[in-house]
C-alpha cells in the first residue's frame, strides 16, 4: 500500500463538502433549489451517485418538495434501480407531481423493467402530451412496441420514422433531458437494433429521389464488361488523339469520307444532323465515334450491305448516335455491325433496321452498351433482334431501352457471360416479338433490376429464355433477381430453363395475367404475383410501391455469385437512365426501392 502523502482524496473532498453541506444544514434552512442546481450538475456530468447523495441530505429538510423526488428518481434511474425510481417517482405524484412532470422518467423506468405493456399503457397517444414531451413519450412508446413479443416489425419502424422525425424538429425536440435521453437510446438501439436502422433509413432517404448523373464511381459498383472498358471524357480523350471533325461545314462532309482516311485511335466528331445513305466501314482500332451538338442521325434508306456501319476493327467506342433504314438482301441489315473485339456503345438510339446491332463471335471479346434505346427493329421473319450479341466473353446491357422488336427478340446474347442489369425490356405497342431476352447457350447470366413486359401478341410464352439452344449444358448458372415483370400474355412463362443447370429467381413482382414462374430447373422464392393494389399503376409501367404495400422490407439477400454480389445497386429511369438504388432497411421485392414512410 503507498504511503499517505498528506494530501486528501477525492472521496476524502466528497465526504467533507457533505460534512459542511450538513454542518451548515444545522444552522440554516436548507436550500432546495441550490441543491437541484448541483444534483443536475452531477447528472449532467455522469455522477448519478453523487447527485443521489446530494438530493438524500436535502430531502429530510424539503419532504414535501415533489421536485427532490423527481430529480432523485433520475439518479436511481442512472444508477440502475428503476424499481425503486418508479417508486419515487409515484411519490412525487402524491406530493402533487403532474403526469406531465413525472412523464418521461416513470415511463423510463418501465421500460428498464421489462414493462413493455405498462410502458405501451403510460403513454398512450403522444399528442395528448404537452409539445414539450412528445418527443419523449414517443421514444418510450416506439421502444415499448419494439419490445413487446410478436411485434409488428413494420409498425415499430414507423414508431421509430416518427421519432427521428420528432428528433430532427427544432419545435418538437423536447425538454433538454428528455431530448438526451432520446439521443442516446436512438444511437444505441441504431447499433443493436435491425428495425431500427430500417426506421432511420426510411427517415434518411430522399422520396422519389431524383436521378443524379451516372457517374464512374458508382458504375463500378455495377459487374459487368463496362467495369473494364474505357469510359470517354471529352477532355482527357483529346490529349495526344487526332480528331476528325464530320459535317456539311468541314472537308471530310459525312462518316464514310472520316472511315477512308482515319487511322488508328483517332477522334470522330459528327455534327448533329441528318446523314442519308451514307454507309461506312471502319478497319481501324481505338476509334472513338461520337455524336456532337445534338445527335447525328445516320439513315440507311435501304443502301446498306451488311450494315449502316460496320467494324473490322478493335476497341471500338459509339457516343450519342442514331441509326435507323438498316437493310440487306440477306435480311440482317444492322445499324451497327461488329466482327472486331471489344465494343462499347452508349447513348444512342437504334430503330426500324433490320438488326439494331449485332456483334460477331470473339471469345475474348466485351460489349458493354448503356443508356441506348432500341425499338422496332427486325425483318420479321424471327431471325434478326434489337439485339443480337455473339458467342463473346461478355455482354452488359445496363440503363437501356429495348422494345418492340419485330418478330424478333428484344435482347439476344450468346456471350460467357451476360449482364442485363436496370434496363426496361418491353413489348409495349403489343409487338409480335418473341422472347424478351434470349440466352440461346446459356452460359452465366444475370438478370437483375429490369422493368419487363410481355405483350398479348408476342409469338412465344416465354419471357426470359434460357438455354433453348443447348440443352446439354451442366455448366453455368442464371440468375433472375429483382425485376419488375408484366404479363399481357396468356399461359405465359417467366424463366423457361431449357438446360440442366438449375437457375435462381428470387424477389422479382409479378403482375398482369397469371404465368407460370419456373419451367425447369431451378429454385423460385420470394416471388409475389397480383401487384396491381400495392404498387402505383404497374400496367403503365409504373412499378413504385405504396406505402401499405406488402412488397416492402420483405424480400431476401440475394447473396453472391463468387465476386458477384446480385443485391440490386441501382434502378431504371425512364428513359434510358437510371439511379444509384437506396438502401432502405430490409431489401424490397421488384425493381424499386420504396423509401420514406
Amino acid at each position: 500500500m503507498p504511503a499517505y502523502d498528506g494530501r486528501p482524496t477525492a472521496a476524502g473532498l466528497i465526504g467533507i463538502a457533505l460534512l459542511g453541506l450538513v454542518a451548515c444544514s444545522s444552522h440554516e434552512k436548507a436550500d432546495p433549489e441550490r441543491a437541484l442546481r448541483e444534483a443536475e450538475a452531477r447528472l449532467q456530468a455522469n455522477d448519478p451517485a453523487g447527485a443521489g447523495r446530494i438530493l438524500a441530505a436535502v430531502i429530510p429538510e424539503a419532504p414535501a418538495d415533489p421536485r427532490l423526488r423527481i430529480a432523485q428518481a433520475r439518479a436511481e434511474l442512472a444508477t440502475g434501480n428503476p424499481a425503486v425510481a418508479e417508486a419515487t417517482l409515484h411519490r412525487a405524484m402524491s406530493l402533487g407531481a403532474s403526469r406531465n412532470d413525472v412523464a418521461g422518467p416513470l415511463g423510463q423506468a418501465m421500460l428498464a423493467q421489462g414493462a413493455a405493456f405498462r410502458a405501451i399503457e403510460w403513454v398512450g397517444q403522444v399528442e395528448q402530451w404537452p409539445p414539450e414531451r412528445q418527443l419523449v413519450m414517443a421514444a418510450i412508446k416506439a421502444q415499448a412496441e419494439l419490445e413487446t413479443p410478436d411485434a409488428n416489425e413494420r409498425y415499430v419502424i414507423k414508431q421509430f420514422i416518427d421519432v427521428f422525425r420528432r428528433a430532427g424538429s427544432a419545435e418538437k425536440g423536447g425538454a433538454p433531458d428528455d431530448r438526451r435521453w432520446v439521443e442516446a437510446q436512438l444511437a444505441s438501439l441504431r447499433q443493436k437494433q435491425p428495425l431500427v436502422r430500417a426506421a432511420h433509413e426510411h427517415f434518411s432517404c430522399i422520396p422519389g429521389g431524383q436521378p443524379a448523373p451516372l457517374t464512374l464511381a458508382d458504375l463500378a459498383l455495377a459487374p459487368g464488361a463496362g467495369n473494364r472498358v474505357h469510359q470517354s471524357n471529352n477532355a482527357a480523350d483529346a490529349v495526344g488523339r487526332r480528331v476528325l471533325k464530320v459535317g456539311p461545314q468541314h472537308p471530310l462532309h459525312a462518316p464514310s469520307d472520316a472511315a477512308r482516311v482515319a487511322r488508328d485511335n483517332d477522334i470522330i466528331e459528327i455534327e448533329a444532323g441528318r446523314y442519308v445513305g451514307d454507309i461506312a466501314e471502319w478497319k481501324q482500332n481505338g476509334l472513338l465515334l461520337r455524336g456532337v451538338n445534338g445527335r447525328p442521325r445516320l439513315d440507311g434508306q435501304g443502301r446498306s450491305a451488311e450494315g449502316i456501319w460496320v467494324f473490322r476493327g478493335n476497341d471500338i467506342i459509339v457516343e450519342n448516335i442514331e441509326f435507323t433504314g438498316a437493310k440487306s438482301a440477306t435480311r440482317n441489315g444492322s445499324g451497327l455491325r461488329f466482327t472486331g473485339r471489344n465494343l462499347e456503345v452508349r447513348d444512342s438510339v437504334f430503330h426500324h433496321n433490320e438488326d439494331g446491332i449485332l456483334t460477331w463471335n470473339d471469345p475474348e471479346s466485351d460489349v458493354l452498351i448503356e443508356r441506348s434505346v432500341f425499338a422496332h427493329n427486325g425483318f420479321g421473319d424471327g431471325q434478326s433482334h434489337n439485339i443480337y450479341v455473339g458467342r463473346v466473353r461478355s455482354f452488359t446491357l445496363r440503363f437501356s431501352h429495348s422494345h418492340d422488336s419485330k418478330a424478333g427478340h428484344e435482347v439476344k446474347s450468346r456471350a460467357r457471360v451476360s449482364y442485363l442489369l436496370y434496363n426496361r425490356v418491353t413489348d409495349e405497342d403489343n409487338s409480335d416479338s418473341s422472347y424478351l431476352i434470349d440466352l440461346a447457350e446459356g452460359g452465366e447470366a444475370y438478370v437483375i433490376g429490369n422493368i419487363l413486359e410481355k405483350g398479348a401478341d408476342s409469338q412465344n410464352p416465354n419471357a426470359i429464355s434460357y438455354a433453348a439452344e443447348r440443352r446439354d449444358l451442366e455448366q453455368g448458372g442464371l440468375w433472375v433477381i429483382n425485376n419488375s415483370f408484366y404479363n399481357r400474355y396468356a399461359n405465359a412463362i417467366f424463366v423457361a430453363n431449357r438446360s440442366k443447370v438449375p437457375v435462381v429467381i428470387a424477389n422479382n413482382v409479378l403482375g398482369g395475367a397469371r404465368l407460370l414462374i419456373r419451367d425447369g430447373p431451378g429454385d423460385d422464392h420470394h416471388n409475389y404475383q397480383d401487384p396491381e393494389h400495392v404498387m402505383v399503376d404497374p400496367a403503365a409501367y409504373d412499378f413504385r410501391l405504396l406505402p401499405d404495400s406488402p412488397l416492402i422490407d420483405t424480400g431476401v439477400d440475394p447473396g453472391k455469385v463468387g465476386d458477384i454480389s446480385l443485391w440490386p445497386q441501382f434502378e431504371y429511369v425512364h428513359p434510358a437512365s437510371g439511379r444509384k438504388r437506396q438502401h432502405v432497411g430490409a431489401l424490397d421485392l421488384g425493381a424499386q426501392e420504396f423509401c420514406g414512410w
